[in-house]
């Protein structure tokens, strides 16, 4: 807690008041043993007054990027137009105000600021926000397996090198003399790799320096250079943890920025609560800062004001203020796809109504650490939020989607006239195989959580971490849920339609292939004697099942039943060689569907020049075809002896089950699926 808080918070009281802030005489702030300074409803003796204000403040003691850019602009010219002027990779609008903070609140000027009660409000010392940045590597490892214990460190890297590129600019267009503050950088960063080893030992020397803002001494002027790492990341948490958009006072909704604002930014959190900001214009045409809680008067004698953050996650609320809200009803789950920019902007190109998260969707504006150009906002891929109320983002599946388009989809598309919609139309194949993909994805986040047991958890911090890990399980197990349940719903549609094919329902359909492979391999004679419907059913086991006098093992009855659907697709590609195809009104679609004799059509004309087959592809359903003919010809000639049979015809057969495939997740089954949109 702040030396002499209560002192330091009169003060600020004082200050803001004097420079033309109101506050509501029924808001009375003050310091507890718990949450520091709190603002409370406490009934005053003015019965009957009538205020149309809770919190007023002026725009002459905010500190917005204005007045940091004057004040640079004043003390540091030469700085100041470079940084108007230069390329900056790291810094980004919010950067020149956190160096203002710096300033403000460690250089060893005599002369004090306009700003200094706020400024000597601001906590240093163990009432700093607990952010994971400034964590040794032992604790940051309690976060190991989500999303921050993942990026931690290269967020505090980049927020280094934001650090250094702009305290360089400074230093080389000034009369600063250039201090040892850099060095560390220098030794560590420069010209090194992202992350490395040698970063981890750097930012574990690093956190040693960092003791000197996380504890309770008052710092003395000039004790810590306002120019070093330390300094700045200390504004940075200041920033993260008590900003407001400039946006509200700038009337600019693209406008990213953000302002501090005295006394409001002493308000605690809650995010049930209704408040309001707005710009409000006083009698003396002046601009001010308006906060209203909506239940004010509601409140009782003695309970407390609060104020309302926003929708924030646990990851936001722990990076920019330290704590977690367990039950969190807003928690989120992030999942990042690491594709090409060049791909992600193949999509946005071809759909124009593909909704694609950028990083402007989901920044918290003063934890931003990246500016944003328009060029490259892909540069580090996708990034989607899974949460209770949205297990599965719709945008996140179109995407998997995407992901598994085949040509088949393709053609499907093209004969649908879809080929200009602005949003992605889905197949039933792509959406089953994305699903597929998505549960993978999500089962190794989910998986990487379950590693890490915190069940012992004794600190502080572990405690808060483990807590953070149980909300982060809730919301993966809640999507996997979810993307089961949507599974066997669209499974069910599929079957509905007669959409969908096994091995069982092939040979239930085909009986004269059927018939044809229980003479070719010479399954027990005694078994045909048996009652109809059983021989069947017993048959297709018996060819199928590991226990099987053909396939031996798990593993050959795969094999043996990918062999049985690659000469089934060949047999329907053959179709028009059959004499039932002449007949009329027969059923032989449904024995020999037509859509894959389309396909067989298709990939002769359309495909087979331009496509490149590898030569253990050949060689593989060579010795395949060996195997089998021509005695499979010689033997069953009504199935074998019809049409073209050739090993090539193995593997054009064998390039269309890869087109119209499915399988599930953990499961060995193969179903063929005929396209439709979902």
């Amino acid at each position: 807690m702040l030396q002499n808080s209560s002192d330091v918070l009169n003060k600020l009281l004082c200050w803001a008041k004097s420079n033309g802030a109101k506050i509501h005489p029924d808001i009375e702030f003050t310091v507890t043993t718990d949450k520091g300074i709190s603002a409370f409803k406490k009934y005053s003796k003015e019965l009957g007054a009538s205020y149309d204000y809770q919190i007023e403040i002026p725009t002459e003691i905010i500190i917005t990027p204005e007045s940091s850019r004057g004040f640079f602009h004043e003390n540091y010219p030469g700085f100041s137009s470079k940084v108007d002027e230069a390329q900056l990779r790291f810094c980004n609008s919010n950067s020149i105000t956190k160096l203002f903070l710096s300033y403000l609140k460690f250089s060893d000027s005599e002369t004090n600021s306009f700003y200094q009660p706020y400024i000597d409000s601001l906590p240093i010392g163990s009432v700093i926000p607990d952010s994971p940045l400034l964590w040794c590597i032992k604790d940051k490892k309690l976060l190991q397996g989500t999303n921050l214990g993942n990026s931690i460190d290269l967020k505090l890297i980049v927020l280094i090198k934001e650090w250094y590129e702009l305290v360089s600019l400074l230093i080389g267009n000034s009369n600063l003399v250039e201090s040892n503050e850099l060095e560390f950088y220098n030794e560590y960063f420069l010209n090194k790799g992202e992350v490395s080893q040698l970063c981890y030992v750097a930012l574990e020397k690093f956190h040693q320096k960092l003791e000197n803002i996380s504890n309770d001494n008052k710092i003395e002027k000039g004790k810590i250079s306002w120019l070093s790492f330390e300094a700045y990341l200390w504004a940075h948490l200041m920033m993260t943890s008590r900003s407001f958009p400039y946006r509200v006072i700038s009337g600019k909704e693209d406008n990213d920025e953000g302002i501090l604002l005295p006394v409001v930014d002493l308000l605690n959190h809650s995010v049930s609560e209704r408040v309001e900001w707005k710009p409000v214009v006083n009698a003396a045409n002046k601009q001010l800062f308006s906060f209203k809680n909506d239940g004010f008067d509601t409140l009782a004698d003695g309970e407390e004001l609060l104020n309302n953050y926003g929708l924030k996650n646990n990851e936001e609320l722990l990076l920019g203020y330290g704590f977690i809200i367990p039950g969190n009803k807003y928690e989120t789950c992030a999942l990042k796809l690491k594709l090409p920019a060049a791909q992600i902007t193949g999509f946005a190109s071809e759909y124009p109504g593909l909704k694609l998260p950028t990083p402007e969707d989901f920044s918290n504006i003063s934890s931003n650490s990246l500016a944003i150009k328009e060029n490259s906002k892909f540069d580090d891929g996708l990034l989607y939020f899974l949460s209770k109320a949205n297990p599965i983002p719709e945008e996140l599946l179109q995407i998997f989607c995407l992901l598994v388009k085949n040509d088949y989809d393709e053609t499907f598309d093209d004969e649908h006239n879809s080929a200009n919609d602005s949003t992605p139309r889905i197949t039933t194949r792509m959406k089953l195989h994305a699903i597929n993909n998505l549960q993978v994805a999500i089962e190794s986040k989910f998986n990487a959580l379950k590693d890490n047991n915190l069940t012992s958890a004794t600190t502080p911090r572990a405690k808060i971490c483990s807590e953070y890990l149980k909300s982060q399980e809730k919301i993966f197990n809640g999507s996997l849920k979810a993307l089961k349940s949507d599974l066997k719903t669209t499974i069910k549609e599929v079957e509905k339609g007669s959409k969908i094919l096994t091995i069982k329902k092939i040979l239930n359909r085909d009986i004269k292939f059927q018939e044809a492979l229980i003479q070719l391999f010479n399954t027990d004679k005694e078994e045909q004697q048996e009652d109809a419907e059983e021989q069947e059913e017993d048959i297709i086991d018996r060819l199928i099942s590991p226990e099987s006098s053909i396939a031996h093992d798990p593993e050959e009855s795969h094999m043996l039943i990918e062999q049985i659907i690659v000469l089934w697709l060949v047999r329907c590609g053959n179709k028009n060689f059959y004499p039932e195809y002449k007949i009329p009104n027969s059923d032989f679609d449904s024995v020999l569907p037509s859509y894959i004799f389309d396909l067989f059509l298709w990939f002769k004309i359309h495909k087979f020049r331009e496509t490149e087959f590898a030569q253990a592809e050949i060689a593989h359903f060579q010795n395949l075809h060996d195997a089998y003919f021509p005695t499979f010809a010689e033997e069953c000639p009504e199935i074998f002896g019809v049409g073209s049979w050739k090993a090539i015809d193995l593997v054009i057969a064998n390039r269309i089950l890869d087109l119209i495939r499915y399988t599930r997740v953990g499961k060995e089954d193969i179903y063929l699926l005929e396209n439709s949109f979902v």
